[in-house]
């Protein structure tokens, strides 16, 4: 990485610039740089600090060299001239940038250890009020020699007042901000103004003054962010192929369509088939087992069971209906069953959906055959659903199933983010009290339509129970009411609802089922005994109409015996009468036995419905299972899904966030502001950057940083997340693992980062400045700054600074002639301009041209030649009087 290194030596005495730059540092007006003690140089120690964010580092030059490449390294050397002793008869000067100096010493380092950076030398000459009669000045080329204006003023072209160098802290404050406009360290200006520029053959001093603006446009800028990035009060039309987006009319309407397009496509998710018992007719009795049931049942009769008889021809018919559901109705876990038959738990208290799902997975378990089957993968549905809301919010196509709102032919987006998912932080506060323990307590999600339903039919039961809970039970329904309405009618509420009422219906209809089944299983006990005194009726009916048969039989017989009839007859009349105890028998039997008959097909039939219902059964625990799962994934993604739908760029920043320091003590030369507006202005641009702004779709960016987040949010227990965060549509919702839960839980703590909305932030601000129609905005919202004396407009802030002009700079260390001959004028004019967000940093620095030592006013006759030397010799000057 390329970068600017300013490196500035200088004597012990001004340690105060240090620290000035090194305050304005931490209030984030000036950038970093190194600091060497030009009395450690002298002990041989190549050490220094490095001024950063505020804070000293001791850090060694030359390890510096290499950690870091710099493509340009600033060398200052600073020389404080009151320091130099020595009056006008003294024989020693003061010694002023010699060869072997401090700054020398440190270039010889940087020249040798840095490479192929490019190195531009200064030394620069920090006058005063108290300087020495005598000053050698070397002739070492090689160097950009500076001298800093003792004077003060607060732009170009208007008027000068001399520094009073014997007051400390002004003078510090002075020199730190010469030197950081003439050495690139004001925040935002990268450039300094001999950076480019060749040092001369010869040495020449120029005289040399900055001015420095600093004009900060963070608290607007901010409210203009936050504006504009903002949704609470309203989502942005976005622009798609044929026009602008318009809002949705019927917000509900529309959520409804974007529901029923889901659910159209995903009803398997909500119901599985059922099989349905196909009617039969009754199945007739055939003669033979007609004449085999008549037979037995006789026999039972004149043996006095035909009870016994009835009993064991249903027997079979019953075992097999026990038999098919014995293992699991029966055997079922009886909490299980409870949770699901009666809908309460064991506590008496009313089981939740978290119950019922417990409930149907121990259900499962027990049914016959069954085997371990993984989660039943749903990502396809949650995908579709988050896409869903994100069509609603900004008009794109993102899923293959809810397609873009149309009015007439226009895409059209929802206005307002609570008509797609509730805000997360609306939740409906516990119940406190008597109320609470009695009924439960804790907060209701504005979507867990489940837990609302259950809460709502608890606090009825309770208003009409005459109890003392009963009046504030009452209120606390009117309250949940009012509050349900304002959520219930979003895309969110409406989508879970769909889920709400399948989890209901299953659980009725497995209720249902478990309740037949287990009738069937008892096998209808009154019936049986109602059948069994019939069948004794009837046995004694057969009984008797066989005593005559018999009787008349036995007559005949006797008859035919003593000859009264003969044999021929007896036997006739015997069989007829044998015939017609048989047809008796018959008639009497079928007539008698039909309700044993429809018994017998009832029982078939119950037995047929048996197996198809514990069919159903399996089919409907399933569904149970995998619909109470789906509503779990469906909490938590809805929880997630609407930190997103309101903050869909993070959170908005606050003041403190960016808000650069103000100082008081600066000097006129340099001067801070910050503009101010008036809200309605503020407004105005937000607007106005919103037309053009967005574009339809503009969610599924910043929908899948969201979920590339997921992982830094959660922590170390989200290392799955880092190379899939697709994961989330996969996993279980509930849980202590649950990766989508945790995710939820670590929004619902911590607001996803602000930097989310800088993208879409400097886009804009780069609009204003380049768009026509945008810069008259922003000329507006930039019109008034408020600085130290007060509010004053934009171009009286700046003043003339960044307007250049030919003024004279430090003519009070020329002498006359060097004035005449107008040595003093401004010949090289720095002005460099940053634009720091909508506020803005001016850095003008004016220099003359070269000046002869000779031309500055404290200086005596020159007693040596013109002859000038490299930098590894000292050509000395002696001057007069110091005018400084």
């Amino acid at each position: 990485m390329s970068t600017t290194l300013t490196c500035i030596v200088a004597p012990a005495n001004t340690i105060g610039i240090r620290e000035t730059l090194r305050d304005w540092q931490a209030g984030g007006l000036v950038s970093d740089f190194l600091w060497i003690s030009a009395e450690d140089m002298e002990m041989g120690q190549a050490t220094g600090h490095q001024v950063k964010e505020g804070s000293l580092t001791a850090v060694d030059l030359r390890r510096l060299a290499g950690q870091t490449a710099y493509a340009r390294i600033r060398l200052a050397e600073l020389c404080e001239s009151d320091m130099l002793g020595g009056g006008e008869d003294s024989p020693q000067a003061g010694n002023v940038f010699s060869s072997g100096s401090a700054g020398a010493q440190i270039r010889r380092i940087i020249e040798g250890s840095f490479g192929n950076s490019n190195v531009s030398p200064l030394r620069i000459l920090l006058t005063g009020t108290n300087g020495p009669a005598q000053v050698e000045v070397p002739q070492s080329v090689g160097w950009h020699y500076l001298v800093v204006s003792p004077e003060d003023t607060s732009a170009p072209g208007v008027g000068t007042a001399p520094i009073d160098t014997t007051v400390s802290a002004e003078t510090d404050i002075q020199r730190a901000s010469q030197l950081a406009g003439l050495l690139g360290l004001w925040t935002g200006i990268d450039e300094a103004p001999l950076d480019e520029e060749e040092t001369a053959s010869y040495v020449r001093f120029r005289l040399f003054r900055s001015f420095f603006r600093h004009l900060s446009g963070d608290a607007v800028e901010l409210d203009v962010r936050n504006k504009l990035l903002e949704v609470d009060t309203g989502y942005p039309r976005p622009t798609h192929e044929s026009g602008r987006c318009t809002y949705v009319e019927n917000p509900t309407g529309a959520a409804r369509q974007a529901v029923s397009q889901l659910w159209s496509a995903n009803a398997h998710i909500l119901r599985s088939p059922r099989e349905v018992l196909k009617e039969s007719q009754s199945k007739e009795i055939s003669m033979g087992e007609a004449l085999r049931m008549l037979f037995s049942f006789l026999w039972a009769s004149l043996i006095g069971a035909p009870a016994a008889w009835a009993s064991r021809a249903v027997r079979g018919v019953q075992a097999a209906v026990a038999s098919s559901v014995q293992s699991f109705v029966f055997g079922a876990d009886h909490a299980a069953y409870e949770v699901v038959v009666s809908g309460q738990r064991s506590d008496g208290k009313p089981a939740g959906w978290q119950d019922l799902q417990t409930a149907a997975r121990e259900l499962e378990r027990g049914l016959p055959g069954y085997e371990q089957t993984a989660h039943e993968e749903l990502s396809g549905l949650w995908r579709e659903y988050t896409n869903g809301a994100l069509t609603l919010a900004d008009g794109g196509v993102h899923g293959a199933i809810v397609r873009p709102i149309l009015v007439n032919s226009d895409r059209a987006v929802m206005r307002n983010p609570r008509d797609i998912v509730p805000n997360p932080d609306d939740s409906f506060p516990a119940l406190k009290g008597a109320l609470g323990a009695t009924l439960g307590s804790r907060d209701l999600e504005a979507t867990d339509i489940v837990a609302i339903d259950d809460q709502g039919r608890q606090l009825q039961a309770e208003s009409t129970r005459g109890s003392e809970l009963s009046r504030e039970a009452a209120s606390a329904l009117h309250m949940m009411a009012q509050w349900r309405e304002g959520n219930s009618q979003t895309y969110s509420s409406l989508f879970g609802a769909e889920l709400s009422k399948a989890i209901h219906s299953h659980r009725n209809e497995l209720a249902e089922l478990l309740r037949r089944m287990r009738d069937a299983a008892g096998g209808g006990s009154a019936e049986s005994a109602q059948l069994q005194k019939k069948q004794k009726r009837l046995g004694m009916i057969m009984r008797v109409i066989a005593v005559v048969a018999v009787l008349l039989i036995g007559t005949l017989a006797l008859l035919g015996g003593v000859s009264v009839l003969s044999w021929g007859w007896a036997g006739g009349l015997m069989a007829a009468v044998a015939l017609g105890w048989l047809i008796a028998s018959f008639i009497v039997f079928m007539r008698g036995q039909r309700e044993l008959f429809r018994l017998i097909n009832r029982r078939r039939s119950l037995e047929s419905q048996a197996e198809v219902d514990s069919r159903n059964i399996t089919a409907v625990l399933h569904d149970l299972t995998r619909v109470t799962d789906a509503y779990s994934q469906y909490l938590n993604f809805t929880r997630a899904l609407g930190h997103f739908i309101h903050q869909p760029f993070g959170g908005l920043r606050t003041a403190t966030d960016q808000e650069t320091e103000s100082f008081s003590d600066l000097p006129r030369s340099t001067a801070q502001g910050r503009i101010t507006t008036d809200e309605s202005v503020a407004q105005e641009t937000a607007l106005e950057l919103r037309h053009g702004q967005f574009q339809a779709g503009w969610m599924d960016s910043l929908w899948s940083k969201y979920l590339n987040e997921a992982a830094v949010l959660i922590g170390p227990r989200g290392l799955e997340l880092r190379d899939d965060s697709d994961l989330l549509f996969r996993v279980r919702g509930s849980g202590d693992d649950s990766l989508l839960s945790l995710w939820a839980d670590a929004l619902d703590e911590q607001s996803v980062s602000s930097h989310f909305g800088d993208p879409t932030w400097e886009s804009a601000r780069q609009r204003l400045d380049r768009e026509p129609p945008l810069k008259a905005v922003r000329t507006r919202l930039t019109e008034r700054v408020a600085s130290t004396k007060g509010a004053v407009s934009f171009e009286r802030f700046l003043a003339e600074v960044g307007t250049p002009t030919s003024d004279p700079i430090g003519e009070t260390l020329l002498d006359a002639t060097a004035i005449a001959a107008d040595t003093a004028r401004t010949q090289k004019e720095f002005i460099r301009t940053a634009e720091l967000g909508l506020g803005r940093a001016v850095v003008h620095v004016q220099m003359t041209g070269p000046v002869e030592p000779l031309s500055l006013g404290f200086s005596r006759d020159r007693v040596e030649s013109d002859h000038a030397v490299d930098d590894d010799s000292d050509f000395s000057k002696p001057f007069g009087d110091a005018a400084f």
